[in-house]
């Protein structure tokens, strides 16, 4: 059985080997390429590497708590 820390080390690093692949100078992405085709200055990328940084950290977090019981998902806590 894997351990909660293991999963959690394992989570995180798909969260960042995805930021890797989105932001990599040879994309094999889909959102790699986007971006690349986007051809932004050096701040602009900066400002949307930052944010797809923290919307990764968000979702992923986002789908801890859930897993954990400590928030809700979404559409599966919404009344109709």
């Amino acid at each position: 059985m894997v351990e909660a820390r293991e999963f959690v080390a394992a989570f995180k690093d798909e969260r960042d080997s995805m930021l890797d692949a989105y932001v990599s100078p040879d994309p094999q992405t889909l959102v790699g390429r986007l971006l690349a085709d986007a051809a932004l200055n050096d701040e602009q990328k900066r400002k949307v590497f930052a944010a797809l940084d923290t919307a990764l950290t968000d979702a992923f977090y986002s789908i801890l708590f859930f897993l954990d019981g400590a928030a809700g998902f979404g559409f599966l806590t919404q009344q109709p």
